[in-house]
Order: structure tokens, then sequence, then C-alpha cells
């Protein structure tokens, strides 16, 4: 008699050109932080302060790509938190319109699922779009520059990991 094959359900997504797979049984629980930037200095410094936590995260050079990954998933899946440049595109006069626009769908399928507790809106200068998307939104707004911006990010990281610690 054989034994019953479990089913695995991948999903794909294009990041550049390399094509992730993500095991939905590794992401069961979903990650703990979402960071979308297109300054890859940035994420690299983010995943520095994200691990000494032992959180789990996902970084995104594109908007519209992690846009993308947050369709596929459930409300329970959701990140916990969200650090999202307000400007995902390295040249904004030749950038799509889906990559223009992509900050603030993500922030606005976020809040749908409720899951907008520890959402940041990362910028290194506020702009007429930034000023425009912050019209549009609750979300909060953090400066890259701030010398402030470090600490602030400590004390979201610490409340994810406390909650995660609690939800265990």
């Amino acid at each position: 008699m054989s034994k019953p094959c479990l089913a695995l359900k991948l999903n794909v997504i294009n990041y550049g050109q390399i094509a992730i797979l993500l095991d939905r049984r590794e992401t069961k629980m979903g990650i703990d932080v979402l960071i979308v930037d297109d300054n890859a200095g940035m994420l690299k410094t983010m995943s520095r302060l994200i691990e000494p936590y032992g959180l789990s995260y996902m970084s995104f050079e594109s908007g519209w790509n992690a846009l993308y990954y947050l369709r596929g998933l459930p409300s329970w899946e959701m990140p916990k938190a969200y650090f999202i440049d307000m400007k995902t595109a390295n040249d904004v006069e030749h950038a799509s319109k889906a990559e223009l626009e992509s900050p603030l769908e993500i922030y606005l399928r976020v809040k749908a699922k409720g899951a907008d507790k520890y959402f940041i809106f990362l910028t290194g200068h506020l702009s007429p779009h930034d000023d425009e998307v912050i019209g549009e939104t609750e979300a909060r707004v953090l400066l890259k520059g701030d010398e402030t911006a470090p600490e602030k990010i400590h004390e979201i990281l610490r409340a994810i990991a406390a909650d995660k610690t609690r939800n265990s």
C-alpha cells in the first residue's frame, strides 16, 4: 500500500531576473517584515537591523514585485511590519505608472487586510509625490536621513519580536 503524497504549494515570484520559489510550508505563519526599496544599500542596512531580533524578512527592490507577492497571501500570512520606500523607481521619469503607484497600492492592500499596525513609509526627502501619498493614507513616514530613524526602526522591531514571543 502506498503512502499518501503531500502536495506542496509553491509560489513563484519574479524578482528581477531571478524567480524565487517560496515553499508555503516554510512561510506558514508568514514573514515578520517586508522591505521595499530600490536602493540595494538600504535593503542591506535594513536586513542588518532586523537580523539581531531573529525576525524573518523579505526584501524587494521593486514595489510592483512586492505587491505581486502580497496578492497571493491570505490575511493570516501577511507580514507583521512594512518598511516601504515611497518612490521605488530609480528613474522616476521613465518608471512605469504601476511601479510609481506600487507603494500606495501596497499600503491599501495591507490596510484592507488589517495588517497596517507597523506600516512605515521611508523616504529620503518629502516630495510632492510623497505629500500625495501621505494625504491618501494614515501611514507613518520616516525620513531616511533623520538621526532618530534607526531608533524608531529598532522600536518597531522590538515590538514585533515581543509580539512574536508572546504568540509562540
